[in-house]
């Protein structure tokens, strides 16, 4: 399972395009396979993940992802998109298989059951994935890291960290997961999403967790929606497997420029009833350009405009007349509204550019 429009031909081929001079390194591929129980009730899960990077995933069957919770199912692909793997999941009760899209381990009554085994499969294959390598790859891979992923989605922002030990260390193996409530509707969280119980995200990332044998921390900064906080925890989750990866194959991506047939350049004005907005963005100013002016009134926005074009490397103009201090909230807002749709027209199609990126930055004692 891909993401939508996305072929695992495609991984490939986007990666190879970023670094042309060398290929990307991939690696291999990890499998699990646990069960439980007997008979009628017993439980089998399969699982297989391929860096989709790697030839060998390109030229494989088709992925299928199959828990008997489809919400289940939609989170797990995240990894596909985010982590860029290509992931088999196949849950089987009885000797039947599920089949994708289902809630039958639900209706079933063995849903935990499920995504206990899920995460603990999905983790013993990840582990078995990373600990096959070239010597340099497996000397990084034992001296340890620490990642860490901040993802948006809509209203939704969580932050999620893997600690991987060093070789010879005390393997944490547990998860800290802190996403409660899920959600504010009803006031206490939902219990639900679809058929997919929210108290089982707990189980699978502590389970994932343990059999990866490292340290998760997943923290909702923010969400009022179910859905957007669980998705954006595993969106989280796999960004920092990915960063895990490329790391530890001793591979870091750096923004590669492109040559294009359009100067990706705009200008947007917005007038109220207090104040003129005038905005210009240009994602690809000429060598020695130097800062732009930004002049909104307002001290702190200044500043942190400022901030942003200069560790972005976007040249942006930005200037505010009327009156500026009538009303600095809602100056703030519509200053920061066309500075958005001024960026938005800049990037044009978007064609190219990474989903999501995360920076840490440091000041004084803030972080």
């Amino acid at each position: 399972m891909v993401a939508p429009g996305e072929s695992d031909e495609g991984s490939v081929q986007k990666r190879q395009r970023v670094s042309s001079e060398s290929p990307w390194p991939a690696w291999g591929s990890g499998a699990a396979e646990l069960a439980e129980g007997s008979g009628e009730a017993a439980l089998q899960i399969n699982v297989l993940v391929m860096d989709a990077s790697s030839p060998a995933a390109a030229a494989s069957s088709p992925a299928v992802i199959a828990s008997g919770i489809a919400y289940l199912d939609h989170m797990v692909d995240q990894l596909t998109s985010h982590a860029q793997l290509k992931i088999s999941l196949q849950v089987s009760l009885g000797g039947r298989q599920l089949q994708p899209h289902s809630n039958e381990a639900h209706t079933l009554g063995v849903d935990r059951n499920v995504a206990s085994l899920a995460g603990a499969a999905l983790g013993s294959a990840m582990a078995d994935l990373l600990a096959v390598g070239d010597p340099e790859r497996i000397g990084r891979r034992s001296a340890g890291g620490s990642f860490c992923f901040c993802a948006p989605l809509d209203e939704a922002f969580t932050e999620l960290h893997l600690d991987f030990p060093k070789a010879g260390a005390p393997e944490p193996g547990n998860a800290e997961v802190s996403l409660a409530p899920y959600g504010i509707f009803p006031k206490a969280g939902r219990q639900c999403i679809g058929s997919f119980r929210t108290a089982l995200t707990d189980v699978f990332l502590k389970e994932f967790a343990g059999a990866l044998k490292c340290g998760l921390r997943a923290r909702k900064v923010r969400g009022d929606n179910a859905h957007h906080v669980v998705e954006a925890t595993f969106k989280s989750l796999a960004r920092c497997l990915r960063k895990a990866m490329d790391e530890f194959c001793g591979f870091l991506p750096n923004c590669v420029a492109a040559t294009l047939s359009y100067r990706r350049h705009s200008r947007m004005q917005r007038s109220t009833k207090e104040t003129s907005i005038d905005v210009e963005v240009d994602l690809d100013p000429v060598a020695g350009l130097g800062l732009g002016a930004i002049s909104t009134g307002i001290a702190t926005l200044d500043g942190l405009l400022r901030e942003i074009q200069e560790q972005s490397g976007i040249h942006m103009r930005i200037l505010v007349s009327g009156d500026l201090w009538i009303d600095d909230h809602h100056s703030s807002e519509d200053v920061m509204i066309t500075v958005g749709k001024a960026l938005n027209e800049a990037l044009g199609d978007k064609g190219g550019i990474n989903r999501m990126g995360c920076a840490e930055g440091e000041v004084g004692g803030a972080k």
